[in-house]
């Protein structure tokens, strides 16, 4: 199940990896157009299937994971979001929300992703390019999730401050009742 402060964060990375994307497959393909086979730097980590509208980790990405979250583990607070992150299927609330390879792109800056179409899958693979410059903004994603990570604990500081109060009010009007 998806909390809502996945969803937030998730949010975040798609308003801010959607950008160039288009712009990055394009140089990408221009760049692999003229070799004959696959380089060695390019993985297929997933597979989203339109028929079923899941998305599906292949293997190779365990790897990856574990040093991500060993990375990142500080920026989201707790390991909940990371697990849900590699988990092997996620169902997607839209067919098109395309977050999970923005959010593989926000936490390796080394890796690209490249999306490919077949007939009834989106395929989606991690590509190292080294000469091509990186498109995403990461002081934009950093200062993004820096301001979710806030609000959220000014909001729980509020809402924690809220029951107090609440529970205060009880006890005097209980003690009034008891005095009459």
């Amino acid at each position: 199940m998806w909390t809502e402060k996945d969803k937030t964060l998730f949010t975040i990375v798609n308003n801010f990896g959607e950008k160039d994307l288009e712009a990055q497959i394009e140089q990408a393909s221009n760049k692999f157009s003229h070799l004959k086979k696959r380089p060695d730097f390019f993985t297929i980590f997933g597979v989203y299937d339109l028929t079923k509208d899941i998305f599906i980790w292949q293997n190779k990405m365990n790897i990856l994971s574990y040093d991500f979250s060993k990375k990142y583990l500080p920026i989201f607070d707790s390991d909940e979001t990371l697990k849900k992150i590699f988990e092997p299927i996620v169902k997607f609330d839209k067919k098109d929300m395309n977050v999970i390879p923005y959010l593989m792109e926000a936490l390796n800056a080394e890796y690209s992703v490249v999306r490919f179409k077949s007939h009834t899958a989106y395929m989606y693979a991690l590509v190292k390019l080294d000469d091509i410059k990186e498109t995403f903004n990461f002081d934009e994603f950093d200062a993004a999730l820096f301001f979710y990570r806030y609000f959220e604990n000014i909001d729980k500081k509020y809402k924690s401050k809220q029951k107090k109060q609440k529970k205060q009010k009880k006890q005097r009007s209980k003690r009034q009742s008891t005095d009459i």
